[in-house]
């Protein structure tokens, strides 16, 4: 009897996805031709030095102001003609931001300005009063405006004990993020005048010291408008000096502290003061409580971008480090393209100068950008 063959089944191939595979290139093709990416997106840009003029606080200082000598004023103008324009007297911030928009700028740091309205002469109690009344109002366009503005506060230098204590107030209960102060208290240094309590609230607090300069009272300055242009200058310079000398830096390791117009001229010629530093350590210094050099303080500091000079922004950029530069315009009457400023310095390189547009400033106020 025949064996019964068993057929063989072959299996059929798997049919292939044709249509898949020929769609693959096409997808990929697709990717590569897509359109162009544009341009990127501009950084955020924070303008670390504006002012705002608080005409009850004017009027009260008017007799006051370098820009008279600190002598009485000859006209009862409340400080108009002190001003660019109208948008920093009536705080009209339609007309800022308008005018911030023009700059290219996202955001302005909001503070009083100490050349007017500075009123370490008066009696504490009176001085108190009209730094409450300027930061309310500052306080007040920051929380109408939370994208555009944010603040620091003014305090009375004079009263160390009472300055601490509206530095709190402001920070705590009306949303400021810093102090701003002048660069003497009444002819006395800062590393002399006391202001313990404000520097330790100012650590506690974790919230950066912004130095401007309220004018120089040397009647030497007046001539030429000469306590502007080199007169604020040496205000810095001394108080970087004194913060050193003096020890405040030492004693508040991580005290934050800002300065207008680039440090003043200091870090542009610490030769100078450090051979005096190593040369008399020994003997003339005279209590100087300096560990080291002067200019190895330099990155404990901050600086503004307020120069005018493409050159001192490179030398200060490369002494104390583009991590420390912080764009600043002196608005209204300073820079009229700060970020330009910044911009067009090439040998700080992108992310450097990011920082110095607005990233470093974020971080000192802890603002998310």
């Amino acid at each position: 009897m025949a064996r019964a063959v068993k057929k063989r089944t072959v299996k059929k191939p798997a049919k292939r996805n044709v249509a898949k595979r020929r769609s693959a290139p096409r997808l990929a093709a697709k990717k590569k031709t897509s359109a162009p990416r544009g341009p990127k997106a501009k950084p955020f840009a924070l303008d670390w030095h504006t002012h705002i003029f608080v005409p009850e606080a004017v009027a009260f200082n008017r007799d006051h102001m370098v820009v008279n000598g600190f002598r009485p004023a000859p006209q009862a103008a409340e400080g108009r003609s002190f001003t660019r324009g109208e948008m920093t007297w009536d705080l009209d911030p339609v007309k800022r931001t308008d005018t911030m928009d023009k700059m290219r700028v996202d955001m302005q740091l909001l503070s009083a300005s100490l050349v007017h309205q500075c009123t370490y002469w008066a009696d504490p109690e009176e001085s108190l009063k009209y730094d409450r009344m300027s930061n309310e109002r500052i306080a007040e366009l920051c929380q109408k405006y939370p994208s555009r503005f944010v603040g620091i506060a003014t305090m009375p230098l004079q009263a160390p004990e009472l300055a601490a204590a509206e530095l709190e107030r402001a920070v705590k209960d009306l949303g400021l993020k810093g102090g701003n102060i002048s660069s003497h208290v009444n002819g006395t240094e800062l590393g002399l005048a006391g202001l313990d309590p404000l520097w330790a609230k100012a650590v506690e607090l974790d919230v950066p010291i912004y130095i401007h300069p309220h004018g120089s009272a040397s009647d030497r300055f007046q001539r030429f408008l000469f306590w502007n242009s080199v007169g604020q200058n040496l205000e810095e310079t001394m108080a970087m000096l004194s913060l050193v000398h003096d020890g405040v830096m030492d004693a508040y390791p991580t005290l934050k502290i800002v300065f207008a117009h680039g440090g003043g001229f200091l870090p542009y010629a610490p030769g100078r003061v450090d051979r005096n530093t190593d040369n008399e350590r020994r003997g003339r210094l005279n209590g100087s409580k300096i560990q080291g050099q002067v200019s190895e303080y330099f990155d404990r500091f901050y600086y503004d971008t307020c120069l005018y000079d493409p050159i001192m922004l490179n030398t200060l950029a490369s002494r104390v480090g583009a991590d420390r530069l912080i764009m600043g315009s002196d608005y209204p009457v300073g820079d009229l393209d700060p970020v330009g400023f910044v911009e067009r310095e090439r040998s700080i390189g992108d992310s450097l100068r990011k920082g110095i547009l607005g990233g470093t400033a974020s971080k000192l106020l802890k603002i998310g950008a």
